[in-house]
């Protein structure tokens, strides 16, 4: 599967960029099908990089529970057996997974976004389990949310977008696990921009608060044969007290072949503030995708957009250190985007580094899971119910 250019960033060139990492493949485990959020953390605290994995209700049994599993890490690229960290409520199906230590106990915590409606928290037991679910009620969520300390309180906090309502909502933690009610902050400026998809923290203008980034778009209303309306990227700086401040919105212009799918913050320019990436998956009956890079030109002014074009679709996204720098793709297969700070080729894994899988697209999770300092990829296939660790290997 060979990577095709769409445009060149500007802040980059081709010919200067250092070549791919290669990686080396552990054996893939089976996880069970289906699996709809994954995150890696040290659960257990042996300072080890583990996974933990969110599975569903079996939907052919009525009232069944999803479950957490975790994956304990060796420090050497392998994951042990998937073992049940704790059960989900009925019905439950997490779709977003993220780390935290939300009641200073020094163990590592996950919030989780339900589909009963809600942000939930699992406190981490350190064995590699976790307690019932702390719940928070929040109307109208979707499948994505970003932690962080957004009212500099020492507290890690949880933004959930609201996609009816042009908004995002900023639920405080509480130091003991729980979190307060979400206080309800507009995220796009401009009219008709009226739902929040995919979101992500970071601090983007450098004074040292995380602020947010959100994909925004209009109602997809196609009657009449109407070309949809593009989606947009927006910079929201935080401004203390839990306030933040919107940008100027930055159209994809994805509206005729495609949609936004998926939202992370990678330093991909020669800027020291963070860059957006933005997977977008086609919809005009082509297969493949699109990461459309948005460069950050500092003080949270974001750029224009800069699309690169792909074999494969762009559903997943995750920013690592890869012998340098880039991001991991989870498409049909996992792609690779390298250049160390510029993000300058993108490179298919080579042929024979996974399983043949199948057409959904992979979960990816970037992490170290060998202890060297590089960032691998757990690489999540809900269909054939396996993951694989994919760990990188030094280019010189």
């Amino acid at each position: 599967m060979a990577g095709r250019w769409i445009g060149l960033l500007p802040f980059a060139a081709l010919a200067c960029a250092p070549p791919p990492a290669p990686f080396a493949p552990r054996p893939a485990l089976a996880v069970g099908p289906n699996v709809s959020a994954a995150a890696s953390g040290d659960f257990n605290g042996d300072g080890h990089l583990d996974l933990a994995l969110a599975r569903p209700p079996d939907p052919a049994r009525p009232f069944s529970r999803g479950d957490l599993l975790v994956l304990s890490g060796d420090g050497q690229g392998g994951l042990g057996s998937p073992a049940v960290a704790v059960e989900l409520w009925p019905g439950d199906t997490l779709t977003s997974l993220a780390t935290a230590d939300f009641n200073g106990d020094g163990k590592t915590d996950l919030a989780a976004v339900s589909s009963l409606g809600g942000v939930e928290v699992f406190l981490g037991n350190g064995d590699g389990t976790f307690q019932r679910p702390l719940w928070e009620a929040v109307l109208g969520t979707s499948g994505a949310l970003a932690v962080a300390d957004f009212d500099g309180d020492g507290r890690p906090d949880v933004a959930v977008p609201l996609p009816g309502f042009d908004a995002i909502g900023l639920l405080l933690g509480r130091g003991d696990g729980r979190l307060r009610p979400p206080r309800i902050g507009t995220a796009s400026t401009q009219p008709g921009l009226d739902r929040v998809g995919a979101i992500a923290a970071g601090d983007l203008d450098g004074d040292g608060r995380p602020d947010l980034a959100a994909v925004v778009s209009q109602a997809n209303d196609t009657a009449n044969g109407a070309i949809p309306p593009d989606d947009a990227v927006v910079a929201l700086l935080n401004q203390g007290a839990s306030r933040f401040a919107a940008g100027p919105d930055v159209s994809l212009g994805d509206g005729e072949w495609g949609v936004a799918a998926s939202l992370t913050l990678a330093n991909l320019g020669n800027t020291p503030n963070p860059d957006l990436a933005v997977g977008v998956r086609l919809t005009n009956g082509v297969n493949g995708g699109v990461v459309e890079v948005v460069p950050n030109l500092g003080g949270g002014a974001l750029g224009s957009p800069n699309p690169i074009g792909l074999d494969t679709a762009a559903d997943q996204l995750a920013a690592g250190n890869f012998d340098g720098g880039g991001l991991a793709v989870g498409g049909q297969l996992p792609d690779l985007l390298m250049g160390g700070k510029q993000l300058g080729s993108v490179e298919s894994l080579p042929t024979g580094t996974v399983s043949p899988w199948g057409g959904t697209a992979m979960l990816v999770v970037a992490g170290d899971f060998n202890g060297d300092g590089k960032s691998d990829v757990a690489a999540v296939d809900p269909e054939a119910g396996t993951v694989q660790i994919l760990l990188a290997t030094p280019t010189s």
